[in-house]
């Protein structure tokens, strides 16, 4: 069958591990009608935000580990964040967190916009829509070399840094906390630029593109099981 895929590491896996390079990339997009946000200058208190989540591989420990190291530097750091779960007392988060459990879907957009940075601890993903979601919204990701973060997080639109690095990812929420007002607003416009082609309407042109490739590819038999 054609393949049709989300992720430019998924097409890689595809040809290094399988051979196959008939591979569709059709990139997860956003409803920029529910994700939006006017240009803005920095926040007045240093602000910084991410998903809570106990699954190991969201990397929720990574995250707040770098936030508990840059809050050393910068002692008025605040943390926002928003999940489908309570906290746990394994994985606690700061106690002036402002945590906000299943918000309603219009106000997620809210909550990015809150934030001068938002975090982006994954060890695997297959996307990461959450980076989309945040650059929408104008607000700059740090974010580890997973899912499309690789993609995503170039051409000054956010920071990528290293897998399982604390001490790295609190480097770059240093890093944009003292960047300037003009600095930071250049990243925030990198940020909302980058994801001017991944709409719903973008995805969907892809898709349809795909699905013409995969008929073709059947009229000429790619798909014909040839028994000897």
């Amino acid at each position: 069958m054609h393949k049709i895929t989300i992720c430019k590491w998924l097409v890689d896996v595809m040809r290094t591990e399988y051979g196959d390079t008939n591979v569709s990339l059709v990139p997860n997009s956003i409803d920029t009608q529910i994700f939006y946000a006017p240009p803005r200058n920095k926040q007045p208190t240093p602000t910084v935000g991410m998903m809570y989540s106990q699954k190991t591989w969201k990397g929720c420990d990574v995250s707040l580990k770098a936030f508990s190291l840059a809050a050393q530097k910068i002692p008025n750091l605040k943390l926002v964040a928003f999940g489908t779960e309570k906290p746990s007392a394994d994985l606690p988060l700061p106690p002036d967190t402002d945590y906000f459990c299943q918000p309603p879907q219009h106000r997620i957009k809210d909550i990015y916009a809150k934030c001068d940075a938002w975090l982006f601890g994954s060890r695997v993903e297959g996307f990461g829509l959450p980076i989309l979601e945040a650059m929408a919204c104008r607000t700059p990701v740090i974010g580890t070399p997973a899912g499309a973060a690789p993609e995503l997080l170039t051409d000054g639109a956010g920071i990528l840094v290293k897998p399982e690095d604390p001490e790295d990812m609190a480097r770059a929420i240093e890093q944009i906390c003292k960047l300037s007002e003009p600095e930071w607003r250049a990243m925030s416009d990198a940020s909302y630029a980058k994801v001017s082609n991944y709409t719903w309407d973008d995805a969907a042109k892809l898709c349809e593109q795909a699905f013409y490739t995969a008929i073709e590819r059947t009229k000429r038999g790619d798909f014909l099981n040839k028994v000897p």
